[in-house]
């Protein structure tokens, strides 16, 4: 999973408003196979997370934002 790609997906979208270009970040992410999608929630990726980010509940966020 592309984690920092996924945010800045998220981030165009929430930050700048910029819907369309974030859908097609994310829609090559999915077609890459590395999107929001592909997590399974499995917290291997908060053990390394320098920043405490809670990634799963991003992960769910940013399914959430890109299905609507």
């Amino acid at each position: 999973m592309a984690i920092p790609q996924v945010f800045e997906a998220v981030n165009y979208e929430k930050v700048y408003g910029m819907r369309a270009h974030a859908e097609g970040l994310y829609a090559r992410l999915t077609n890459a196979g590395t999107s929001a999608e592909a997590c399974i929630a499995c917290s291997e990726c908060l053990e390394r997370c320098l920043q405490h980010i809670p990634i799963p509940d991003q992960m769910d966020e940013a399914r959430t934002i890109f299905r609507s």
